[in-house]
């Protein structure tokens, strides 16, 4: 449990750069897939501009 909990402070930082890499791990170990997630700027931009 306290791994989650800070996996979870991590993705809701005030930091935005650590928020970010704290999302992207969140959303890994919640079961999403990969390749869904937005960890890159390619991927972010042609997820929010196409």
């Amino acid at each position: 449990m306290s791994d989650y909990l800070g996996v979870l402070e991590r993705a809701f930082s005030p930091d935005v750069e650590d928020a970010l890499l704290g999302s992207v791990e969140l959303a890994l170990e919640l079961g999403v897939a990969s390749e869904e997630v937005l960890d890159s700027v390619e991927k972010v931009l042609a997820y929010f501009l196409n």
